[in-house]
């Protein structure tokens, strides 16, 4: 196991380069690869969590001075379950804490429904919607005990 892994829970894996941005292209179905080059950077983690040998989920994550950032949450429609996306946001609380931060932020889409999952998952926003590329995003935090 690298070094930087001991950060994550079990099945989930640290990847790099072009593996970052393939396993994003095949789980969110359009290319990150302009963005992935970026996670070359030692603040960035692209993490994907494993079952079975297969990729059910990735992550895109920012080390920021005050937070933990994720930039990317998405999860493999066909390989998943219910609670995956519960399960993952839970072994970002471990990751943060095992990076030594308190806080985790991100920008929901500001989806109704979505915006009340993160809420039920311990998130609260974190100020009003703001819009961003064409998108409507709801900034949400969740501070760690």
């Amino acid at each position: 196991m690298e070094e930087d892994e001991r950060e994550l829970p079990e099945d989930y894996r640290r990847i790099r380069g072009s593996d970052a941005s393939q396993t994003f292209s095949s789980i969110l179905g359009y290319s990150l690869a302009d963005y992935v080059r970026e996670d070359e950077r030692p603040s960035n983690r692209v993490i994907v969590r494993v079952h079975d040998e297969i990729v059910v989920g990735v992550i895109w994550l920012e080390l920021r001075p005050d937070a933990l950032f994720v930039e990317h949450l998405a999860r493999d429609e066909d390989n998943s379950w219910p609670g995956l996306g519960s399960e993952m946001l839970a072994a970002l609380d471990v990751i943060a804490r095992r990076l030594a931060r308190t806080c985790i932020r991100l920008e929901a889409l500001a989806e109704p429904s979505l915006v009340r999952w993160y809420e039920s998952n311990g998130y609260e926003k974190d100020g009003p919607a703001v819009t961003a590329d064409g998108w409507k995003l709801q900034p949400m935090r969740k501070e760690l005990a």
